[in-house]
């Protein structure tokens, strides 16, 4: 025979289950805002938290936890303070045992932080209060970011990893080392540190090869008519380049970055995928020019020219 409680219990737990995971908090006249808090499963946790570069704070819960329903507001809260700056995230464990048991989660709600080191997530034990999680995720911002880098496009990998997985990828191609030297190349390099360094809280990634390496490259966004050096912004999930038109010098490129970081402008579609070349990465030496052996003209005649024919 049914009971009326256990099943008035069961739809109670659902419907909580169901509003813990679209963010709200419970009451019915409630109107509430959909959390920034993002519901990660075995489907996405990789794609979205492990290989992404930017800071996530994710919460290991359970609907039926009674300390999880009381940090759900504030967790809820929090996350939406903090858009745009933490990414927040939270795991049903009663649905997800393959993600608990992974990241060895004992009890609810545990709360792990996912920094520079995604294979090392490090466990929040603060107060379960907007404003702690707030202020820890913030401290946490500034020590987690990795170091900005500049990095050499000589392979596929390198593409797929600085490029592919990159919100905004920011392709330089510098002069050959024979007409720029390394000091001319170091310079434009530092300079691209220093614009890295700038948008080091940003998804973006900056990326560079020397002109001529990867022509194919160049061959799908245009680059060669206006010289090197040259740049575009690359959104390869969306197929689509913009190249920068201005001068190759600090003011004019952190103004590009910042303008593409807003949608940009003169985006152009990327006809088909480029073929990257697998190349030796620069030596940080300047450029040796080949000397090719010198011939005569005997030898490339195959004849003794000095004789003249005779009538």
């Amino acid at each position: 025979m049914f009971n009326f409680l256990d099943i008035f219990s069961c739809v109670q737990i659902k419907s909580l289950l169901k509003e813990r995971l679209n963010g709200k908090t419970g009451g019915s006249s409630e109107k509430s805002e959909p959390s920034a808090s993002v519901e990660l499963n075995s489907h996405n946790f990789d794609e979205l938290v492990l290989k992404s570069k930017e800071l996530w704070v994710v919460e290991f819960f359970a609907p039926w936890c009674g300390h999880c329903k009381k940090l759900a507001p504030e967790w809820k809260k929090a996350a939406n303070n903090l858009k745009g700056k933490v990414k927040l995230g939270h795991v049903n464990c009663d649905e997800e045992k393959s993600l608990m048991s992974r990241f060895s989660v004992q009890g609810f709600p545990t709360i792990l932080v996912f920094g520079a080191d995604k294979d090392s997530p490090s466990p929040y034990e603060g107060a379960r209060t907007a404003s702690a999680i707030e202020s820890f995720a913030l401290e946490q911002l500034e020590t987690n970011i990795a170091p900005p880098e500049v990095v050499e496009l000589s392979g596929q990998d390198i593409m797929e990893e600085k490029c592919g997985s990159a919100a905004i990828c920011f392709l330089s191609f510098l002069p050959d080392i024979l007409d720029s030297k390394a000091e001319g190349r170091n310079k434009y390099l530092q300079m691209l540190l220093s614009v890295a360094e700038k948008f080091k809280r940003s998804p973006y990634s900056f990326v560079w090869a020397a002109a001529g390496k990867q022509l194919d490259v160049e061959k799908h966004v245009g680059v060669g008519g206006y010289g090197y050096p040259a740049m575009v912004a690359l959104n390869l999930k969306k197929g689509a380049y913009a190249p920068l038109k201005s001068a190759f010098e600090l003011d004019h490129i952190v103004e590009f970055v910042k303008e593409a970081g807003l949608g940009g402008k003169g985006n152009l579609p990327m006809e088909g995928v480029p073929v990257i070349q697998t190349t030796q990465p620069w030596d940080g030496k300047d450029g040796e020019i080949i000397e090719e052996d010198e011939f005569s003209l005997d030898e490339l005649m195959g004849e003794d020219t000095s004789s003249e024919d005779e009538l």
